[in-house]
């Protein structure tokens, strides 16, 4: 899990992920997460690694 206080500041701005997939490592280690935000036919995906935000996607259906 991301550190608490990325994780606490990430949920009161975007609210509980709709969908949170463990992101592993080449060596098959938990490296992060990539969290999934739906809104009609757009999406978010934030991947959280070692507690920071690495990328931030947007996704039009």
């Amino acid at each position: 899990m991301p550190e608490r206080s990325e994780w606490a500041s990430l949920r009161s701005v975007a609210g509980k992920p709709d969908r949170e997939t463990p992101i592993e490592s080449s060596s098959g280690g938990l490296e992060g997460y990539r969290l999934e935000y739906f809104k009609g036919r757009k999406s978010v995906q934030i991947e959280i690694v070692n507690g920071r935000v690495r990328s931030i996607t947007q996704i039009d259906s």
